[in-house]
């Protein structure tokens, strides 16, 4: 069975994110983990997948130029996450989406939709 694995970033005092509800003290959101190797699709909210499509998509299409959510350049981590993202599934759960820029974006209604993904060949799930 595969297994879903997270990893956030929080700081050393338990920092997750700044007052206006965003982590803009996160310095690149490239996967510092080590988990690649081990997983092979992603999982993710609504809500998350907006910002998360919207930034690495960023990266995939213009990687020399600054991001206009940082105003700083990917770092060579971040390019290397965009290419792996491009290239796997990710899995939104969300009962009202219904379409995604990214062509290997598929839809999941309920926690059941979650359990079944997780008993289908393959890696693990990155949450």
């Amino acid at each position: 069975m595969r297994k879903l694995i997270t990893g956030m970033k929080i700081s050393v005092d338990g920092k997750m994110e700044g007052p206006e509800g965003y982590a803009d003290w996160v310095d690149a959101w490239s996967e510092e983990y080590g988990l690649t190797p081990q997983i092979d699709a992603c999982l993710l909210g609504s809500v998350m997948y907006a910002g998360y499509e919207r930034y690495w998509s960023a990266i995939q299409n213009e990687p020399d130029k600054p991001l206009p959510m940082t105003g700083k350049l990917p770092t060579p981590a971040e390019l290397e996450w965009a290419r792996f993202a491009e290239q796997t599934p990710h899995y939104v759960l969300s009962n009202t989406m219904t379409s995604a820029a990214w062509p290997k974006t598929r839809f999941v209604r309920s926690l059941e939709d979650i359990a079944a993904l997780k008993q289908q060949p393959g890696k693990d799930i990155y949450l």
